[in-house]
């Protein structure tokens, strides 16, 4: 059996595909870490600080706040609490330079939102929302799927043999 070394995320790797071993399915394409894991990746932290913030800013629109009945002031402190917290996530993630790229340009419009709140867009919303899958899609490829798809080929095997 293969030894399991260290990433530089602080994870260990899995001996069959080199992955981080450290997380486990939760449901859908959402990962938890191990309650013995070693893993510093905060992503899951950075995705959902990024779509908070995606879905204030879409709330922000003067459509939608009129719609929602949303007061001025209420909006910007939302759009301002979402902001500090994509950039908390963000100072404490792992990412490289494409993703990081991607969520300083989320977090941009999310500021100038934030900061002007009547200039909110879709075209705003979208580009916080497109960091949001870039990161859980490097989520989903630095996490090893080797036992999770173990557990679905046992399920497989046991049905052919009824």
């Amino acid at each position: 059996m293969a030894t399991s070394t260290q990433l530089q995320c602080g994870g260990r790797t899995c001996p069959e595909c080199g992955k981080c071993s450290d997380w486990v399915p939760n449901y859908g394409k959402k990962y938890k870490r191990r309650d013995d894991g070693t893993c510093r990746d905060n992503t899951d932290t950075l995705y959902d600080a990024l779509f908070r913030a995606g879905l204030a800013v879409a709330d922000a629109r003067p459509s939608a706040r009129k719609s929602i009945r949303m007061p001025h002031n209420l909006a910007t402190d939302r759009c301002r609490r979402a902001v500090d917290d994509v950039n908390a996530a963000f100072n404490a993630a792992i990412v490289d330079d494409d993703l990081r790229d991607l969520v300083i340009e989320g977090l941009s419009c999310a500021e100038m939102v934030a900061y002007d709140i009547d200039r909110a867009c879709d075209e705003d919303g979208r580009t916080i929302l497109r960091a949001c899958k870039a990161v859980r899609n490097a989520q989903d490829n630095h996490v090893c799927h080797c036992k999770e798809m173990a557990g679905k080929e046992d399920t497989n095997h046991s049905d052919s043999l009824n």
